[in-house]
């Protein structure tokens, strides 16, 4: 077996673990892990069960969504995934992504996430770091970390996220970064480095010196939101230059309605949807196993022989 490689199971299930557990290897290894925010069980299975069979780390995130239009759907289907990651056989992380106050990241907690971002980043500066510290305090207190932004990750205006306007994103400056950390004691980082939620109408620029004078200043995990538009070679610059946890959802949710609306077009008259469910579970499996590869996460074990599904 590998000595470079960490075996954090132990030949035991892993329990949930904190995003500075999840990414502890990653800034010396200088790779990332997969950050995938999902929706709904088969997604989230196929999800999970890509990095179990590639014997990788991986982040399920959860945000506020009104896909659904009834209240108990999202309390119920978080618990459902809390449940899912403890019997998981490689580390996983349950994230809060985006969360918009103080009050959303308790919620997070109550479910039983650890990790939550509180995202201040269209606040003042100082009330970015009062609403994150309240945050930490708060979640450090229950063993759970903390991911802030500084620096706002604009949308895409062919983006939902948009609402039909130009956004553009502000980059971190390094400085501010690293005073940013220091005033709030935050556990990982989101920059502004040239990405956006969304699709692109065109190439994003990435302004990679930015990020390599960030990783510099900071020793804490740093995180890229907008990975939707970025290819292969993108995402390995991100990675070189420091960049250790990566989100991802609009990229593999498209994909996926893609999938699932093909094969629902050929399915025969008075056909039951399961083809449909599985289009749903095969195209996030196949599309979480591609983005591991692209971030170089590192496996824990060696690679499974032998699919399970």
């Amino acid at each position: 077996e590998n000595e470079n490689i960490p075996n954090w199971l132990g030949g035991e299930k892993m329990a949930l673990v904190t995003l500075r557990e999840i990414t502890k290897y990653a800034i010396p290894e200088k790779y990332a892990v997969a950050a995938v925010t999902v929706f709904d069980p088969m997604f989230a299975e196929g999800v999970l069960c890509a990095a179990e069979d590639m014997r990788t780390p991986i982040i399920m995130m959860f945000g506020n969504t009104k896909v659904v239009n009834r209240p108990d759907y999202y309390p119920n289907f978080y618990n459902y995934l809390a449940n899912r990651c403890r019997h998981s056989s490689v580390p996983v992380c349950l994230h809060l992504d985006h969360g918009p106050s103080y009050e959303a990241c308790a919620c997070a907690l109550r479910v039983g996430a650890t990790s939550v971002m509180i995202d201040g980043s269209m606040l003042p500066y100082e009330e970015n770091v009062a609403v994150t510290r309240k945050v930490i305090e708060m979640a450090h207190a229950c063993g759970v970390d903390v991911e802030a932004e500084i620096g706002h990750v604009g949308a895409n205006t062919t983006s939902h996220e948009a609402l039909g306007m130009d956004d553009h994103s502000i980059y971190t400056e390094p400085f501010m970064a690293k005073k940013f950390a220091e005033d709030t004691d935050c556990d990982a980082l989101a920059v502004a480095i040239g990405t956006a939620p969304g699709l692109y109408k065109e190439r994003p620029v990435l302004n990679l010196d930015v990020l390599k004078e960030i990783r510099k200043e900071l020793d804490i995990p740093l995180v890229l939101h907008g990975a939707s538009g970025l290819g292969e070679e993108d995402f390995s610059k991100v990675v070189e230059g420091g960049i250790n946890k990566i989100n991802i959802c609009t990229a593999l949710v498209v994909k996926t309605a893609k999938n699932m609306l093909s094969t629902a077009q050929n399915l025969p008259e008075n056909s039951p949807h399961f083809p449909i469910a599985a289009a749903n579970f095969q195209t996030a499996y196949e599309e979480t196993k591609k983005h591991i590869r692209w971030f170089k996460t590192k496996q824990i074990l060696p690679p499974m022989t032998e699919k399970r599904y």
